[in-house]
């Protein structure tokens, strides 16, 4: 097919709500993205759905440009992209939202969804088995009615199982006995909002078109509502702040103490913001060397942890109060106690993945120490000055005495 061909286009009104719902999409996955502290894998799964949605809507605004049927074949299968793997995403972002987070990392799950995809996708591509491939000019642009067996009978079942599904999620999610009512709100509104497209979706792209009906098609239309529900949760209703990741990744960088992870074998995966301040190192930069680094080198105070802290971990036990010293990248000392704990229990008994260390700066408690210190010295050399002036004048007075 010639370049020219495929951006041969021709005024069509009808494109103006698909360009509108790209627009949407586009707008709201960019907000999701530029917003740091949501993003876990709800809101990552949530940017590649609006991502789908866009590029669908654009390019099928694109059909209903395309002066050509060759031209409106080009845009029609690089719209699919869009609409296989919408479904499976967006289900994918209900497992991780509604606190199923295990059940959507689970690779068996991954591959069951996103599979079939890349199955339709292909076939998709390499023939002419999921869509019709005879176009017609109507007044929205071109339509490809009726839709093939493949498309009826197993395609379309298979993409609305994840919307029907994920309305299920969120419906049980409402019902939790546990939920809050912020969760209740956020899990009607996008229940509610899914309904939209999947309710016009169905009619307008699935039941009509297979009676011999034509009519525009209202997917792309209505997918902003379903879109636009979620966002108003996150905005509103504080969608991405329960998840544990984040619940821990919050707690993790407020913390005051400096946090340090390490595997078992003494490699640093991870310091928090307090530890970065604190040891004049990066993250980024730390992150690989051995934990050696962060004691004092020549002496045996990283000796003495591993003797006395580490064996303890391996055996699953609590470390609390080391005292030790710790030192910063330009080699200052920092005096630090440490609590340590093992990362990691498995069902059938203890197998640690590494360990995390909570060291506190004791540099302010040992000044207060010193501190109070000098001022017990001074108060008890005081009491011994009255106390030695206080026998001289008894001893005097005594010896005064007739």
């Amino acid at each position: 097919m010639e370049l020219s061909s495929v951006f041969n286009f021709t005024w069509n009104w009808y494109a103006v709500p698909s360009f509108i719902g790209a627009l949407v999409n586009i707008v709201l996955g960019i907000y999701i993205y530029l917003k740091p502290r949501q993003r876990d894998m709800a809101s990552v799964l949530f940017m590649f759905f609006v991502a789908c949605l866009a590029l669908w809507a654009f390019d099928e605004g694109l059909t209903r440009l395309a002066a050509t049927e060759d031209a409106t074949r080009f845009w029609a299968n690089r719209a699919s992209t869009g609409w296989i793997f919408m479904a499976p995403i967006f289900f994918h972002f209900a497992l991780a939202l509604t606190r199923r987070e295990k059940i959507a990392q689970n690779p068996a799950v991954i591959a069951a969804l996103y599979f079939p995809a890349a199955i339709f996708y292909f076939i998709n591509l390499s023939t002419t088995l999921l869509l019709n491939e005879h176009y017609k000019q109507v007044p929205w642009g071109w339509d490809n009615s009726p839709p093939t067996p493949l498309f009826n009978l197993v395609f379309s079942p298979w993409l609305e199982f994840f919307f029907i599904a994920s309305i299920i999620l969120f419906l049980r999610e409402r019902a939790r006995k546990t939920a809050t009512y912020d969760e209740k709100r956020r899990a009607s509104l996008i229940a509610a909002g899914l309904f939209v497209p999947l309710f016009t979706g169905t009619i307008s792209q699935i039941i009509l078109p297979a009676l011999g009906i034509e009519i525009v098609g209202l997917t792309t239309t209505f997918m902003p509502v379903l879109a636009l529900s979620v966002f108003i949760a996150i905005v509103r209703h504080r969608l991405f702040i329960v998840t544990p990741s984040l619940a821990l990744d919050t707690v993790l960088e407020t913390m005051n103490d400096a946090i340090v992870v390490t595997d078992t074998i003494g490699r640093i995966q991870f310091i928090n913001k307090t530890a970065e301040t604190l040891f004049f190192w990066k993250n980024d930069d730390i992150a690989g060397y051995d934990l050696s680094i962060l004691f004092p080198s020549n002496t045996n105070h990283h000796s003495r942890f591993v003797t006395d802290s580490v064996s303890r971990l391996m055996q699953g036990e609590f470390v609390d109060d080391f005292e030790t010293i710790f030192v910063d990248s330009q080699n200052r000392q920092i005096p630090v106690t440490i609590s340590a704990a093992p990362v990691q229990f498995s069902e059938e008994g203890f197998e640690p993945a590494g360990f995390v260390l909570v060291a506190h700066d004791t540099r302010e408690l040992q000044l207060l120490t010193g501190k109070l210190k000098r001022i017990n010295d001074a108060l008890r050399a005081a009491k011994g000055g009255l106390e030695s002036e206080l026998g001289v004048l008894m001893r005097g007075k005594l010896k005064g005495t007739p």
